[in-house]
Protein backbone atom coordinates (compact mmCIF):
# COMPACT_ATOMS: atom_id res chain seq x y z
CA UNK A 1 0.00 0.00 0.00
CA UNK A 2 1.37 3.05 -0.82
CA UNK A 3 1.16 6.65 1.96
CA UNK A 4 1.08 9.58 0.32
CA UNK A 5 1.70 12.97 2.03
CA UNK A 6 -0.69 15.22 0.81
CA UNK A 7 0.66 18.18 2.81
CA UNK A 8 0.75 21.14 -0.20
CA UNK A 9 2.40 24.63 -0.27
CA UNK A 10 0.56 27.10 2.56
CA UNK A 11 -0.87 30.71 0.78
CA UNK A 12 2.15 32.33 2.93
CA UNK A 13 5.17 29.93 1.40
CA UNK A 14 3.65 30.59 -1.93
CA UNK A 15 3.43 34.12 -1.42
CA UNK A 16 7.42 34.28 0.09
CA UNK A 17 8.31 32.34 -2.94
CA UNK A 18 6.45 34.42 -5.35
CA UNK A 19 7.91 36.98 -3.66
CA UNK A 20 11.81 35.94 -3.85
CA UNK A 21 11.01 35.20 -7.66
CA UNK A 22 10.01 38.75 -8.34
CA UNK A 23 12.71 40.29 -6.43
CA UNK A 24 15.16 38.41 -8.66
CA UNK A 25 13.45 39.36 -11.80
CA UNK A 26 13.64 42.86 -10.35
CA UNK A 27 17.54 42.16 -9.75
CA UNK A 28 18.36 40.79 -13.21
CA UNK A 29 16.17 42.77 -15.52
CA UNK A 30 18.37 45.62 -15.09
CA UNK A 31 21.39 43.89 -15.47
CA UNK A 32 19.95 42.07 -18.68
CA UNK A 33 18.88 45.57 -19.81
CA UNK A 34 22.82 47.46 -18.91
CA UNK A 35 23.64 44.37 -21.05
CA UNK A 36 21.87 43.98 -23.59
CA UNK A 37 22.76 48.25 -24.08
CA UNK A 38 26.22 47.26 -24.17
CA UNK A 39 25.99 44.55 -26.87
CA UNK A 40 24.24 47.34 -28.83
CA UNK A 41 27.30 49.73 -27.95
CA UNK A 42 29.87 47.44 -29.30
CA UNK A 43 28.32 46.65 -32.26
CA UNK A 44 28.49 50.14 -33.03
CA UNK A 45 32.03 50.48 -32.07
CA UNK A 46 32.54 47.49 -34.63
CA UNK A 47 31.01 48.86 -37.19
CA UNK A 48 33.05 51.82 -36.60
CA UNK A 49 36.15 49.69 -36.80
CA UNK A 50 35.07 48.36 -40.06
CA UNK A 51 34.36 52.26 -41.34
CA UNK A 52 38.04 53.34 -39.89
CA UNK A 53 39.61 50.72 -41.44
CA UNK A 54 37.64 51.62 -44.96
CA UNK A 55 38.65 55.37 -44.17
CA UNK A 56 42.42 53.59 -44.38
CA UNK A 57 42.03 51.90 -47.35
CA UNK A 58 40.50 55.05 -49.26
CA UNK A 59 43.46 57.19 -48.20
CA UNK A 60 45.88 54.37 -49.62
CA UNK A 61 44.36 54.63 -53.25
CA UNK A 62 43.78 58.72 -52.90
CA UNK A 63 47.27 60.19 -52.28
CA UNK A 64 46.17 60.27 -48.60
CA UNK A 65 43.59 62.27 -49.26
CA UNK A 66 40.34 63.14 -47.08
CA UNK A 67 37.18 62.01 -49.34
CA UNK A 68 36.17 64.42 -51.40
CA UNK A 69 33.40 64.99 -54.43
CA UNK A 70 33.89 67.77 -55.74
CA UNK A 71 36.70 68.93 -58.28
CA UNK A 72 39.61 70.62 -56.37
CA UNK A 73 39.28 72.98 -58.71
CA UNK A 74 35.51 74.82 -58.15
CA UNK A 75 37.15 76.84 -56.35
CA UNK A 76 39.32 78.36 -58.95
CA UNK A 77 37.39 78.41 -61.85
CA UNK A 78 36.48 82.10 -63.33
CA UNK A 79 34.15 83.96 -61.70
CA UNK A 80 35.49 81.70 -58.47
CA UNK A 81 38.77 83.27 -58.96
CA UNK A 82 37.38 86.53 -58.22
CA UNK A 83 36.36 87.91 -54.67
CA UNK A 84 32.50 86.52 -54.94
CA UNK A 85 30.15 84.37 -56.74
CA UNK A 86 31.75 80.84 -55.52
CA UNK A 87 28.71 79.26 -53.50
CA UNK A 88 29.03 75.21 -54.25
CA UNK A 89 26.25 76.12 -57.08
CA UNK A 90 28.06 78.85 -58.72
CA UNK A 91 31.08 76.53 -58.15
CA UNK A 92 29.46 73.04 -59.95
CA UNK A 93 28.07 75.47 -62.85
CA UNK A 94 31.09 77.24 -63.71
CA UNK A 95 32.92 73.84 -64.01
CA UNK A 96 30.04 72.08 -66.01
CA UNK A 97 30.06 75.06 -68.64
CA UNK A 98 34.12 75.11 -68.99
CA UNK A 99 35.84 72.03 -67.81
CA UNK A 100 33.31 68.81 -68.92
CA UNK A 101 30.70 67.02 -66.61
CA UNK A 102 31.21 67.01 -63.15
CA UNK A 103 32.07 62.94 -61.53
CA UNK A 104 28.74 62.08 -60.42
CA UNK A 105 27.52 61.21 -56.89
CA UNK A 106 26.40 57.60 -57.16
CA UNK A 107 24.24 55.81 -54.62
CA UNK A 108 24.47 52.49 -56.01
CA UNK A 109 23.01 50.50 -58.94
CA UNK A 110 19.81 48.65 -58.69
CA UNK A 111 19.28 44.55 -59.32
CA UNK A 112 17.11 45.74 -62.53
CA UNK A 113 20.47 47.94 -64.00
CA UNK A 114 19.17 51.64 -63.06
CA UNK A 115 21.49 53.89 -61.22
CA UNK A 116 20.51 55.88 -58.62
CA UNK A 117 22.34 59.17 -57.61
CA UNK A 118 22.18 62.96 -56.94
CA UNK A 119 22.92 64.18 -60.30
CA UNK A 120 24.05 67.38 -61.31
CA UNK A 121 23.12 67.77 -64.98
CA UNK A 122 25.06 70.45 -67.59
CA UNK A 123 25.60 71.22 -71.02
CA UNK A 124 28.68 69.01 -71.30
CA UNK A 125 27.08 66.03 -69.40
CA UNK A 126 25.27 64.18 -72.27
CA UNK A 127 22.25 62.63 -69.95
CA UNK A 128 18.95 63.33 -69.68
CA UNK A 129 17.94 64.25 -66.08
CA UNK A 130 15.87 66.92 -64.35
CA UNK A 131 18.76 67.91 -61.43
CA UNK A 132 21.00 70.33 -61.78
CA UNK A 133 23.71 71.82 -59.76
CA UNK A 134 21.57 74.17 -58.20
CA UNK A 135 19.41 71.34 -56.82
CA UNK A 136 22.56 68.81 -55.95
CA UNK A 137 25.11 70.90 -55.30
CA UNK A 138 25.36 70.95 -51.88
CA UNK A 139 25.82 67.00 -51.70
CA UNK A 140 29.01 67.11 -53.46
CA UNK A 141 30.99 69.79 -50.71
CA UNK A 142 31.83 68.49 -47.38
CA UNK A 143 28.49 71.05 -46.38
CA UNK A 144 26.65 73.97 -47.33
CA UNK A 145 27.18 76.78 -45.31
CA UNK A 146 24.25 78.77 -46.71
CA UNK A 147 20.84 78.71 -48.06
CA UNK A 148 18.30 75.91 -47.42
CA UNK A 149 20.36 73.00 -47.91
CA UNK A 150 22.96 74.54 -45.00
CA UNK A 151 23.90 71.80 -42.59
CA UNK A 152 23.91 69.37 -45.02
CA UNK A 153 26.63 67.75 -47.68
CA UNK A 154 28.77 64.58 -48.44
CA UNK A 155 29.76 64.38 -44.25
CA UNK A 156 26.35 62.85 -44.23
CA UNK A 157 26.44 60.48 -46.46
CA UNK A 158 29.41 57.69 -46.03
CA UNK A 159 27.48 55.04 -47.53
CA UNK A 160 27.36 56.26 -51.28
CA UNK A 161 29.35 53.98 -53.74
CA UNK A 162 32.55 55.51 -54.26
CA UNK A 163 33.07 54.44 -50.21
CA UNK A 164 30.82 52.15 -49.74
CA UNK A 165 32.93 49.93 -52.12
CA UNK A 166 35.87 49.91 -49.87
CA UNK A 167 33.22 47.69 -47.62
CA UNK A 168 30.42 45.54 -48.81
CA UNK A 169 29.35 47.98 -51.42
CA UNK A 170 26.17 48.83 -50.84
CA UNK A 171 24.17 51.95 -49.57
CA UNK A 172 22.21 49.75 -47.47
CA UNK A 173 24.42 47.75 -45.77
CA UNK A 174 24.14 47.00 -41.74
CA UNK A 175 27.93 48.45 -41.18
CA UNK A 176 26.45 52.25 -42.06
CA UNK A 177 23.45 51.45 -39.37
CA UNK A 178 24.31 51.79 -35.35
CA UNK A 179 21.53 49.19 -34.18
CA UNK A 180 20.05 52.13 -31.34
CA UNK A 181 19.48 54.27 -34.40
CA UNK A 182 15.98 52.81 -34.14
CA UNK A 183 14.34 55.50 -37.01
CA UNK A 184 17.02 54.87 -39.94
CA UNK A 185 17.27 51.13 -38.89
CA UNK A 186 13.16 51.25 -39.22
CA UNK A 187 13.47 52.50 -42.96
CA UNK A 188 16.54 50.56 -44.19
CA UNK A 189 16.11 47.29 -42.80
CA UNK A 190 13.35 46.44 -45.48
CA UNK A 191 16.31 46.73 -47.65
CA UNK A 192 18.80 44.93 -45.90
CA UNK A 193 18.13 41.32 -47.76
CA UNK A 194 18.11 42.92 -50.92
CA UNK A 195 20.24 42.48 -54.32
CA UNK A 196 20.84 46.18 -54.92
CA UNK A 197 24.02 48.46 -54.56
CA UNK A 198 20.40 50.90 -54.18
CA UNK A 199 17.26 51.19 -54.51
CA UNK A 200 14.16 53.22 -53.65
CA UNK A 201 10.31 52.29 -52.77
CA UNK A 202 9.09 55.98 -52.65
CA UNK A 203 9.14 56.62 -49.36
CA UNK A 204 12.34 58.12 -46.70
CA UNK A 205 15.83 57.53 -47.75
CA UNK A 206 17.96 56.65 -44.31
CA UNK A 207 21.43 58.19 -44.47
CA UNK A 208 23.80 56.06 -42.34
CA UNK A 209 23.98 56.63 -38.21
CA UNK A 210 27.53 57.50 -39.02
CA UNK A 211 28.81 61.07 -40.98
CA UNK A 212 32.66 62.01 -41.30
CA UNK A 213 33.50 65.17 -40.02
CA UNK A 214 32.51 67.80 -42.30
CA UNK A 215 35.38 70.67 -40.86
CA UNK A 216 37.81 68.07 -41.36
CA UNK A 217 37.03 67.50 -45.28
CA UNK A 218 37.43 71.03 -46.27
CA UNK A 219 40.84 72.98 -46.38
CA UNK A 220 41.97 74.03 -43.18
CA UNK A 221 41.85 77.74 -44.18
CA UNK A 222 38.29 77.65 -44.51
CA UNK A 223 38.28 76.13 -40.80
CA UNK A 224 40.34 79.10 -39.35
CA UNK A 225 43.37 77.95 -40.19
CA UNK A 226 45.81 75.95 -39.55
CA UNK A 227 47.36 78.33 -36.76
CA UNK A 228 44.89 78.32 -33.31
CA UNK A 229 43.05 81.84 -33.28
CA UNK A 230 45.02 82.74 -36.21
CA UNK A 231 41.60 83.58 -37.77
CA UNK A 232 37.78 83.33 -37.74
CA UNK A 233 35.78 80.98 -40.85
CA UNK A 234 36.87 81.61 -44.26
CA UNK A 235 34.18 81.05 -46.48
CA UNK A 236 34.48 78.76 -49.49
CA UNK A 237 32.00 81.02 -51.52
CA UNK A 238 33.56 84.69 -51.23
CA UNK A 239 33.38 87.65 -49.42
CA UNK A 240 36.09 90.76 -48.63
CA UNK A 241 38.15 91.62 -46.22
CA UNK A 242 39.34 88.83 -43.50
CA UNK A 243 37.23 86.52 -44.69
CA UNK A 244 38.28 86.61 -48.26
CA UNK A 245 37.61 82.63 -49.89
CA UNK A 246 40.72 80.62 -50.58
CA UNK A 247 40.86 78.99 -54.51
CA UNK A 248 41.53 76.24 -52.74
CA UNK A 249 38.84 76.00 -50.76
CA UNK A 250 37.06 72.70 -52.42
CA UNK A 251 40.43 70.40 -51.90
CA UNK A 252 40.44 68.03 -49.71
CA UNK A 253 43.20 67.36 -46.93
CA UNK A 254 45.42 64.55 -46.35
CA UNK A 255 44.90 62.58 -43.70
CA UNK A 256 48.60 63.14 -42.64
CA UNK A 257 47.59 66.66 -41.81
CA UNK A 258 45.77 65.87 -38.73
CA UNK A 259 48.04 67.08 -35.98
CA UNK A 260 46.13 65.66 -33.42
CA UNK A 261 45.18 62.06 -34.09
CA UNK A 262 44.12 61.10 -30.71
CA UNK A 263 41.69 64.00 -30.48
CA UNK A 264 40.14 64.60 -33.72
CA UNK A 265 37.42 63.05 -34.83
CA UNK A 266 37.00 61.18 -38.00
CA UNK A 267 33.65 59.58 -37.91
CA UNK A 268 31.27 59.44 -35.02
CA UNK A 269 27.54 58.70 -34.55
CA UNK A 270 25.31 61.17 -36.31
CA UNK A 271 22.28 60.56 -33.78
CA UNK A 272 21.67 61.18 -30.06
CA UNK A 273 21.66 57.15 -29.21
CA UNK A 274 22.95 57.25 -25.67
CA UNK A 275 20.77 58.15 -22.99
CA UNK A 276 18.55 59.67 -25.61
CA UNK A 277 15.01 61.41 -24.76
CA UNK A 278 11.86 59.22 -24.82
CA UNK A 279 10.63 60.86 -27.72
CA UNK A 280 12.41 59.66 -31.28
CA UNK A 281 12.34 62.12 -33.24
CA UNK A 282 12.61 65.57 -32.99
CA UNK A 283 9.77 67.71 -32.93
CA UNK A 284 12.07 70.89 -33.73
CA UNK A 285 12.63 69.74 -37.24
CA UNK A 286 9.38 69.65 -39.84
CA UNK A 287 8.12 66.16 -40.72
CA UNK A 288 8.03 64.84 -37.07
CA UNK A 289 10.43 61.98 -38.28
CA UNK A 290 14.25 63.36 -38.21
CA UNK A 291 16.32 61.75 -34.90
CA UNK A 292 17.48 64.11 -32.31
CA UNK A 293 21.36 64.48 -33.88
CA UNK A 294 24.10 63.60 -31.27
CA UNK A 295 24.96 66.88 -29.98
CA UNK A 296 21.32 68.30 -28.99
CA UNK A 297 21.53 66.55 -25.73
CA UNK A 298 24.19 67.39 -22.50
CA UNK A 299 24.15 63.65 -21.56
CA UNK A 300 25.01 62.68 -25.23
CA UNK A 301 27.56 59.96 -25.25
CA UNK A 302 28.26 59.10 -29.21
CA UNK A 303 30.89 56.32 -30.21
CA UNK A 304 33.72 58.33 -31.98
CA UNK A 305 36.43 56.97 -34.59
CA UNK A 306 39.55 59.04 -34.49
CA UNK A 307 42.46 59.83 -37.07
CA UNK A 308 44.35 57.49 -35.28
CA UNK A 309 41.27 54.35 -35.79
CA UNK A 310 40.78 54.88 -31.74
CA UNK A 311 37.07 54.39 -31.08
CA UNK A 312 35.89 56.22 -27.83
CA UNK A 313 33.00 57.18 -26.54
CA UNK A 314 32.35 60.78 -25.58
CA UNK A 315 30.02 62.82 -23.68
CA UNK A 316 29.00 66.25 -25.39
CA UNK A 317 29.28 67.02 -21.20
CA UNK A 318 33.05 66.44 -21.81
CA UNK A 319 33.35 68.46 -25.17
CA UNK A 320 31.78 71.53 -23.29
CA UNK A 321 34.43 71.36 -20.76
CA UNK A 322 37.19 70.98 -22.77
CA UNK A 323 36.01 74.08 -25.38
CA UNK A 324 35.77 75.89 -22.25
CA UNK A 325 39.62 75.21 -21.38
CA UNK A 326 40.64 75.90 -24.31
CA UNK A 327 39.67 79.68 -23.67
CA UNK A 328 42.25 80.16 -21.01
CA UNK A 329 45.74 81.55 -22.25
CA UNK A 330 47.28 78.59 -21.19
CA UNK A 331 45.48 76.74 -23.51
CA UNK A 332 44.70 77.64 -27.39
CA UNK A 333 43.15 80.59 -26.08
CA UNK A 334 39.82 80.40 -28.29
CA UNK A 335 37.33 77.82 -28.36
CA UNK A 336 37.70 74.45 -30.02
CA UNK A 337 34.72 74.61 -32.38
CA UNK A 338 33.97 77.82 -34.77
CA UNK A 339 31.02 79.87 -33.53
CA UNK A 340 31.45 82.77 -36.83
CA UNK A 341 30.25 80.28 -39.25
CA UNK A 342 26.88 81.27 -41.10
CA UNK A 343 25.14 78.57 -39.23
CA UNK A 344 25.45 81.46 -36.14
CA UNK A 345 26.62 80.50 -32.67
CA UNK A 346 24.29 78.27 -32.17
CA UNK A 347 26.43 75.90 -34.05
CA UNK A 348 25.26 72.85 -36.05
CA UNK A 349 21.55 72.85 -35.63
CA UNK A 350 21.83 73.86 -31.71
CA UNK A 351 18.75 75.68 -32.45
CA UNK A 352 17.24 72.81 -32.39
CA UNK A 353 18.41 71.36 -29.35
CA UNK A 354 16.58 69.09 -26.48
CA UNK A 355 17.89 70.67 -23.49
CA UNK A 356 19.33 74.50 -22.54
CA UNK A 357 22.32 72.96 -21.12
CA UNK A 358 24.16 71.72 -24.23
CA UNK A 359 26.06 74.09 -26.46
CA UNK A 360 28.82 72.13 -28.70
CA UNK A 361 29.50 71.39 -32.41
CA UNK A 362 32.74 69.45 -32.04
CA UNK A 363 33.27 67.24 -34.97
CA UNK A 364 31.25 69.18 -37.00
CA UNK A 365 32.71 72.51 -36.74
CA UNK A 366 36.12 71.86 -35.41
CA UNK A 367 38.45 75.04 -35.11
CA UNK A 368 41.31 74.48 -38.09
CA UNK A 369 39.26 71.51 -39.26
CA UNK A 370 41.14 68.29 -39.51
CA UNK A 371 44.50 70.15 -37.86
CA UNK A 372 42.79 71.29 -34.72
CA UNK A 373 41.13 69.12 -31.87
CA UNK A 374 37.58 68.22 -30.49
CA UNK A 375 39.18 67.36 -26.98
CA UNK A 376 42.58 68.55 -25.25
CA UNK A 377 43.02 64.84 -23.78
CA UNK A 378 42.24 61.50 -23.95
CA UNK A 379 41.44 60.85 -20.00
CA UNK A 380 38.07 62.68 -20.11
CA UNK A 381 35.88 60.31 -21.80
CA UNK A 382 32.25 61.41 -20.39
Amino acid sequence: MTIRNGRGFTIVELLVVVSIIGLLIAILLPAIARARDAALINQSKSNLRNLAAANVSYWGEFQDRQPTFNPDEWGSVPPCGDSGGCSPQNACNNWQQNYGCTSQMILGFAATGGIWGYWVNGPNCGFSVSTTCLQNACVYVPMCFDGGDAGFGSFRLPNIKAFASYLNGRYYDPVFFAPKDRINIGIAEKYFGLPDEFTYDGSNIAFSSYCWSSSAMWNPEVMGGVKPCAQGFKSPNGGSGANQRNPNSYKSPSSSQAKHPSLKTMMIEHNWLQNPPPQLANPNFAGGNESWYFNQGYNSQPVCAFFDSSIAMKGCWSAMDMDKRATRPSEQGCGLWLRDTPLGTAGYYGGQSYDFLVDTSFHILTRGGITGRDFLSEAQGG
